[in-house]
């Protein structure tokens, strides 16, 4: 693996309310184009926050931010919204699922620092017909498993026309003083996004290890794997990054078990029938993003991989008290990995990264062989 170019999809101006971008996702449009969907506001995690676009037509070389921006009023609650989940349902049919985030009262943090539970999360949809143009008003999602609802990690198809899988995880409420009982589980869309009648528990494994930011990846063969962010409950340190696999239609899932490899958010790719990539945000020295490959499902991977974005400057601790935790998540200045495939065969990374009060949004071309 090597990489060829870099370049940038959203320069954040220091100047700007919006100087803030992060938690990007990227989606191919039926008509060949490139959605990426990314999260801005003032500073990270601010009751500004919302979702914007950039899209590009010449394979992410170039980008065309979009002037579209949502009303994050919901019930007639003030809010924001966090990562904008993004997929193409069906050609020319766009879904994107993000979590609302009650911001009536601005000057509440997302996260209580005393009990590490968060602001009220509801589940919401949006639906554009015009490649991300513009977008109907957000809906929220009816009938959540648990409460407090959060998008754990992008949207993706399974093998079935129109049906969608939505990796989510559950929080706590604000004051609640009692240890999360978090789960994994994915719900499932037999319509493009239009319902979610069902779900199933990806991960959970209370009160011992704690499964997070899961991110699902749908393999040659239509069987899907998902890797995980893994807390060890007692020591209150990250574990190894988990992997679990699940069936094509999403309903069943095995064990989790251990990649050996340290990182937070990271996500899986299917660079072809042998081959699994893994992009691993590492915050801890030696800080920065890499790019791993796989050629036996997950179970073994290759030494250090590829260093894509060296970090080291902003090395930073991991671990500790939950309520520390969240607040340290949100002063972490560069992560994520979404990846999609290009037509001459490399791969398209996008992650955030900045220094003081700006963050943008970059993209990496990889040559993988």
């Amino acid at each position: 693996m090597r990489v060829i170019e870099r370049g940038v999809i959203y320069s954040a101006d220091p100047q700007s309310q919006q100087r803030v971008a992060c938690y990007p996702e990227l989606a191919r449009l039926s008509d060949g184009r490139i959605l990426c969907s990314f999260r801005v506001g003032e500073g990270k995690d601010g009751a500004d926050e919302t979702v914007r676009f950039a899209r590009s037509d010449d394979e992410g070389q170039s980008w065309e931010f979009l002037p579209f921006i949502f009303d994050a009023t919901l019930h007639g609650k003030r809010g924001s919204i966090s990562a904008g989940r993004i997929v193409e349902a069906a050609p020319g049919e766009l879904l994107m699922v993000s979590s609302w985030i009650n911001r009536e009262n601005p000057d509440l943090p997302i996260s209580n620092p005393e009990t590490a539970g968060l602001l009220e999360l509801r589940l919401v949809r949006s639906h554009s017909f015009d490649g991300g143009d513009s977008w109907s008003a957000l809906e929220e999602i009816p009938n959540v498993p648990f409460p407090q609802p959060e998008v754990s990690g992008p949207l993706i198809t399974l093998s079935t026309p129109g049906h969608v899988l939505l990796p989510m995880e559950n929080q706590k409420t604000f004051d609640d003083p009692n240890p999360i009982d978090e789960k994994c589980y994915a719900m499932l869309s037999f319509d493009g996004g239009k319902t979610w009648p069902e779900w199933a528990m990806v991960a959970h494994d209370f009160p011992h290890r704690k499964f997070w930011c899961i991110r699902v990846a749908r393999l040659a063969d239509e069987s899907l794997a998902c890797l995980s962010w893994t807390f060890d409950e007692k020591t209150q340190q990250d574990l190894p990054l988990h992997i679990t696999t699940g069936s094509p239609d999403g309903k069943e899932w095995s064990t989790p078990f251990s990649t050996g490899i340290m990182g937070q958010v990271s996500y899986l790719f299917p660079q072809d029938a042998n081959t699994l990539l893994m992009g691993t945000s590492h915050r801890e020295a030696p800080a920065g993003i890499r790019l791993r490959q796989s050629f036996d499902g997950g179970k073994s991977w290759d030494g250090d991989g590829l260093l894509v974005f060296d970090a080291e400057d902003q090395a930073a601790k991991s671990g500790g008290d939950l309520g520390d935790y969240y607040q340290q998540m949100t002063n972490y200045t560069f992560g994520w990995s979404p990846m999609l495939r290009l037509e001459d065969g490399g791969v398209l990374l996008a992650h955030f990264a900045g220094a003081g009060e700006t963050i943008g949004i970059h993209w990496i071309k990889i040559a993988v062989s």
